[in-house]
């Protein structure tokens, strides 16, 4: 329903207002009960019904499953919780190749979060193997003078050096 779709939207504003904010902890908490909130939906949606089969999640709400699984990455990435940065970094990276197929801008970017948190924990291999990735996708999606493509570009020449 539109009320419960508004208190997530309040939710996800809230948790971008702590993280920006510095409160990690409180906006991993508001994030956390948006997921819950549209897990909830979902299953509510999914039950068996009599007459026609029942509906299933819309491609749009399963992109705001995957946008809240990237903030949640993001703000365990910010407190070094690197398994948990990585858990959904990866849920996000396999949502959005589901949703917009492997080749997408979407996967690009994905890639090129999970390869940071890898980066973070010194698993330099691969951290490698995701930026180059990230960077193939992105180039081919956004061409090569695309910020997001000079980024993970940028990223690999660093790796390089170090």
């Amino acid at each position: 329903d539109s009320r419960g779709t508004q208190l997530d939207e309040v939710y996800d504003m809230l948790g971008c207002s702590q993280f920006y904010s510095g409160e990690i902890e409180a906006a991993i908490q508001s994030f956390q009960n948006v997921l819950n909130r549209m897990n909830e939906a979902k299953a509510r949606v999914k039950r068996p019904s009599v007459g026609p089969s029942p509906v299933t999640t819309s491609s749009t709400e399963q992109e705001g499953v995957g946008l809240v699984y990237c903030k949640l990455g993001r703000c365990h990435y910010s407190l070094g919780n690197w398994e948990q940065a990585v858990a959904f970094f990866s849920r996000d990276l396999e949502l959005q190749g589901a949703l917009h197929g492997a080749g997408s801008a979407q996967v690009g970017r994905a890639c090129a979060n999970l390869g940071e948190v890898y980066c973070r924990m010194g698993e330099g291999a691969r951290c490698l193997q995701l930026w180059k990735q990230a960077y193939g996708i992105l180039h081919e999606a956004l061409g090569h003078r695309h910020a997001e493509t000079l980024l993970v570009k940028r990223y690999l020449e660093r790796l390089v050096w170090m």
